[in-house]
């Protein structure tokens, strides 16, 4: 008799939230997932790196918003992190990617270095691999393979490696040095679900590229080639 009550309010649970569901698309309001979630960066009173009049938090809004908009001409939909100078936690970061469900992460910023010799771009992509837990079903029926919720992105450490890859290669194209990607347990891959990947787009302590970072051209630029590989990836899941 419980089990028949049980089944009941399911049923009837269920058939309430497809109800819903319906509603909502009929009248163009039910969510759609978004395919790239973009993290612009700092922003509020944590503005990144400054120099000469650059300020980190308001060029990785900028590129942000100039790869959305490349992505959404080729029928391709973005959530950003943020759409103003504002400063985001860590923690809110990973929760806006998680619920915006996307197919791959990408987090932007500018370098710095007290090196002259540092230049050029770095993709970092996770590196924990992630503790696996398993649960068995004590009548004998298929086990249940779970992963802890700080180590989320370890269910997709290939795929996160593949997304820094190809942008990373459209990046360097051309460059004689190619570095490629380097994994690392940066914070924000912390409980993070879809593909991750952080790219630091320069170096700031850089005359040169500090220049292009205001260079509408060279802005242009970075932010199509950081589309081609982010679109790269999609085609290719």
């Amino acid at each position: 008799m419980i089990i028949k009550r049980n089944t009941l309010a399911f049923g009837l649970g269920f058939f309430f939230l497809s109800c819903l569901v319906k509603g909502l698309l009929a009248s163009g309001q039910a969510p759609i997932p978004a395919a790239v979630w973009l993290d612009a960066g700092h922003g509020g009173q944590d503005q990144g790196v400054q120099a000469l009049g650059f300020k980190e938090a308001a060029f990785s809004l900028d590129l942000a918003k100039r790869i959305a908009a490349r992505l959404a001409s080729r029928g391709i939909k973005c959530d950003l992190s943020r759409q103003a100078d504002v400063n985001l936690s860590i923690t809110a970061r990973v929760l806006s990617a998680n619920l915006s469900h996307a197919a791959a992460a990408v987090s932007l910023h500018a370098n710095f270095s007290f090196s002259k010799a540092s230049k050029g771009v770095r993709v970092f992509v996770p590196t924990q691999a992630g503790q696996h837990l398993s649960l068995s079903d004590p009548k004998g029926g298929p086990s249940l393979s779970l992963v802890r919720w700080n180590q989320s992105q370890a269910l997709n450490i290939e795929s996160s490696k593949r997304l820094g890859q190809l942008i990373a290669e459209e990046l360097e194209a051309g460059q004689a040095a190619k570095r490629g990607v380097q994994a690392l347990p940066l914070a924000l891959f912390k409980g993070m679900v879809p593909p991750a990947a952080v790219v630091e787009c320069g170096f700031v302590s850089d005359p040169e590229e500090l220049a292009g970072f205001k260079d509408e051209k060279q802005l242009q630029d970075l932010a199509e080639k950081i589309s081609w590989g982010i679109l790269r990836f999609l085609r290719e899941r």
